[in-house]
């Protein structure tokens, strides 16, 4: 069709790379209808964190595109045309404040007859922030406060005799719902596509119904938003003509150079807005410093679809704070301590590390390792590693027998906690309960549990990258632990942070794990600033 004549900047101008005045066969684009809905969001919307909090939204140009097509394009009944909205776009880049926006748009303004609107992500948590971001503008915004009750879990707006709700991730409880409008974010993180399909079928009694799915980049290409994607990339290209299908997709081209500024601008449209050239530059810089972090940048700042699996520290930078360590001069010192323990078979070890005793020092670290001394040449083999040479080196201890003897382990931490100062030792209650116990109840010593999830072992592994990019410990060069190191693999979650995955691993990473617990206790109880937040990542 030939394009309106509008002096509207929105109108001609492609969001994401899309044309939505190609194959408009049949459709008409309401100007007037699309500036309704883009001056609703500018009056009636505010900012809700951060400097601008309470001010009313401004959309970007690109926004106001979006805002505008999504809802101006009409066939000739005057229903939308549009009926599925595939948002993709990096992080912070105001997904979530135009998501709330839209939610509340299609509550007050989209179908007249009891709009019932569902809210959902991979986890209720996840689908809780864009709800809450709307419940944070209604309640800046006196017309909409004055019309619509806030409660938990839902949003009502009695003159309508409608609502939109967050709802979790079970889809079979969600049979029999009548949704006017279904708003799922994050999909990346989605485990499959149940969810959304019962949701979007449930709007087809509607006569103007609205899907709208976001997301950042994930890892899974065999998961259904990432066949989501490729068939959006499909209608923006014009190889899938599916007129009522809007995508809106802004990425890197994966062969451009990820730390060019020009890279990061191809594909942050609020560049300068909600997300800093300031920000991505440091953040660029972590990821020219730490591997794992790369893919994290490109995943979620540059919207490239990603590997799942990838290492942690580049050896090199581990190698440099390999200077020698004294454990006489450690006799009386600070200590807090990671216990990992292993099932029967495989490798025990005790992480500690000693804050610095004076300004400008460095966290030591020492090492014990343990496994059992029969079938040592078979582990050895199977594990890719020299257990034999490391025992005979003193690095590693063989206890007697098949099996791990706990006994042998915790009369040596007993032995340790009379020579240095031991605080506090952390422990994996997977395999470590019973012997913790011994150690604090009958032994006095202190110590904590420190579960292995993502909660906690994030930031334990975000300081060990702190201490040794910033050149703050030193650990000897002991080889289990090297080996242990260059072994780890890290796995993400759907907000970018990362762990090391012992499933993923190949080989051994249980002394990393400990070195993680126990600089994590010593840092906590020094209340040391991370090197992220004083002068930065230095470059290896």
């Amino acid at each position: 069709m030939a394009r309106t004549d509008s002096s509207k900047a929105w109108v001609d101008f492609k969001p994401g790379g899309f044309d939505p005045f190609l194959k408009a066969e049949g459709y008409h684009l309401d100007v007037e209808a699309g500036q309704k809905a883009i001056d609703f969001v500018q009056e009636c919307c505010r900012h809700v964190r951060g400097p601008k909090k309470g001010q009313l939204l401004r959309l970007e140009l690109w926004q106001q595109t979006l805002v505008g097509h999504l809802y101006g394009w009409k066939d000739e009944r005057g229903l939308r045309r549009f009926i599925e909205l595939f948002l993709f776009v990096p992080r912070k880049n105001g997904k979530s404040l135009l998501g709330s926006s839209l939610a509340l748009l299609e509550l007050v303004a989209g179908d007249p007859n009891t709009p019932e609107i569902f809210i959902a992500a991979a986890d209720r948590e996840q689908g809780r922030q864009l709800f809450d971001t709307a419940k944070l503008q209604i309640g800046q915004e006196p017309e909409l406060s004055k019309r619509l009750q806030i409660f938990k879990n839902d949003v009502k707006y009695p003159a309508r005799n409608g609502f939109f709700k967050v709802i979790s991730s079970e889809a079979g409880t969600k049979h029999g719902a009548n949704l006017s409008a279904f708003f799922a974010d994050e999909t990346h993180a989605w485990p499959n596509s149940e969810l959304f399909d019962v949701c979007v079928t449930s709007t087809g009694a509607r006569l103007n119904p609205l899907v709208v799915s976001m997301t950042t980049a994930g890892y899974d290409r065999q998961s259904f938003a990432y066949q989501k994607y490729d068939y959006a990339k499909k209608v923006r290209d014009g190889i899938v003509e599916d007129p009522a299908f809007f995508p809106v997709i802004y990425e890197a081209d994966p062969e451009a150079d990820w730390k060019n500024p020009a890279t990061w601008a191809s594909c942050n449209p609020n560049l300068g807005e909600s997300i800093s050239r300031e920000y991505l530059e440091r953040e660029s810089k972590r990821a020219q410093d730490v591997p794992a972090y790369e893919q994290v940048f490109k995943r979620l700042h540059l919207n490239i679809w990603t590997e799942s699996e990838t290492r942690w520290l580049p050896m090199d930078a581990w190698n440099e704070c390999a200077g020698a360590v004294d454990l006489d001069q450690l006799k009386g010192r600070t200590a807090y301590a990671g216990l990992d323990l292993s099932t029967t078979t495989d490798l025990s070890c005790i992480c500690y590390v000693f804050p610095p005793d004076d300004e400008g020092g460095k966290f030591i670290v020492f090492l014990r390792v343990w496994c059992p001394e029969e079938g040592i040449e078979r582990r050895s083999r199977r594990d890719r590693a020299p257990y034999d040479l490391w025992v005979k080196q003193g690095y590693l201890v063989a206890t007697p027998g098949a099996v791990v003897d706990y006994d042998f382990i915790r009369a040596q931490i007993l032995k340790d906690a009379d020579f240095f100062d031991l605080r506090e030792i952390a422990f994996d209650p997977w395999n470590a309960t019973q012997i913790a116990t011994q150690l604090q109840e009958q032994d006095g010593l202190t110590v904590v549990s420190f579960r292995q999830g993502m909660k906690s072992m994030a930031p334990a592994c975000k300081e060990v990258e702190a201490k040794v990019l910033g050149e703050e410990l030193l650990h000897g060069g002991d080889p289990v632990l090297d080996w242990a190191m260059s072994n780890a693999v890290m796995k993400f979650d759907a907000a970018g942070n990362y762990m090391m995955d012992k499933g993923k691993s190949t080989e051994r990473i249980d002394p990393a794990v400990a070195l993680a617990m126990a600089l994590d206790r010593a840092c906590r109880h020094q209340n040391t600033e991370s090197v992220y937040a004083t002068r930065g990542l230095r470059t290896i």
